[in-house]
């Protein structure tokens, strides 16, 4: 049941701010900053059950498909140099305990 739950209020999240599968965010605070505060404001209208006009999606028409691929490699490409930077933090870690 909790997890029905659960799963039907990120249903509506995702219905109310569908510009977010669409962020093309070079600075990763910044997209947690917006993603909070579209968290916060889906709790509030939840809260206050408030009615709340569904997103139009008339900015899902004007991205180009090659810009999404685009910005999906860049994201990529960061989230393998972020990756690695991981490990070799992980392997100075592992090495410093042993000396």
């Amino acid at each position: 049941k909790t997890r029905v739950v659960v799963e039907q209020a990120f249903g509506r999240l995702k219905a109310r701010f569908s510009f977010l599968k669409y962020m093309r965010l070079k600075d990763t605070i910044k997209g947690t900053d917006i993603i909070d505060i579209a968290l916060i404001l889906h709790n509030f209208v939840e809260k206050n059950n408030d009615e709340w006009e569904e997103d139009d999606n008339s900015y899902n028409d004007e991205i180009n498909d090659s810009e999404l691929i685009y910005e999906l490699e860049e994201d990529e490409d960061l989230i393998s140099r972020n990756n690695a930077i991981i490990k070799r933090q992980n392997l100075l870690e592992l090495i410093c305990i042993d000396m």
